[in-house]
């Protein structure tokens, strides 16, 4: 199996840009990442929260027919953790992780 580690990092409320987020809506829209990943990442179709229990939920998400070459069509089980208020780590394709920091 090969593992490849990933990181990104984007600026929220760079220099000019409005509206200004708080860190309680960055943080709301993490959590809506988590519950509803087809609003967010265009290669997933949908997505079922299985479990919500306090910083953990389990979902399914479903990947778009012609979305992502050799995932087309495919459904995956993926653990989410939130670490409130800095990250939540969701775990990617064939990836280990992937932390969204607020």
């Amino acid at each position: 199996m090969v593992a490849i580690y990933v990181a990104y990092t984007q600026q929220i409320n760079p220099a000019g840009a409005t509206p200004v987020l708080t860190r309680a809506q960055i943080w709301k829209g993490l959590q809506r990442k988590i519950r509803r990943a087809q609003d967010f990442v265009p290669v997933i179709s949908d997505c079922k929260v299985l479990e919500d229990n306090d910083n953990v939920v389990v979902r399914e998400a479903y990947f778009a027919v012609g979305g992502v070459p050799g995932q087309s069509g495919r459904t995956i089980r993926e653990v989410c953790k939130s670490y409130e208020p800095t990250k939540v780590c969701e775990p990617a394709v064939r990836l280990p992780s992937t932390c969204l920091l607020a």
